[in-house]
């Protein structure tokens, strides 16, 4: 016999699919962003420019 505990459980748990699922696009679009600003700082280095990024820094905790 289901408590009121376990009912306010189960539809929760239903959900955590979907509740992955978006926390794994948000990394993936975070390593993009990540990605795009380490190929826009090497671009930069290669072409002479002082090569110190502005704003994000990528630093590998968003990896997954």
């Amino acid at each position: 016999m289901p408590t009121a505990m376990t009912a306010r459980i189960d539809p929760s748990s239903d959900r955590m699919p979907e509740i992955m699922r978006v926390i794994d696009e948000i990394a993936f679009q975070t390593n993009i962003i990540a990605l795009q600003a380490a190929v826009e700082e090497a671009e930069a280095y290669h072409a002479g420019s002082s090569g110190q990024a502005q704003g994000i820094e990528p630093d590998g905790n968003a990896g997954r």
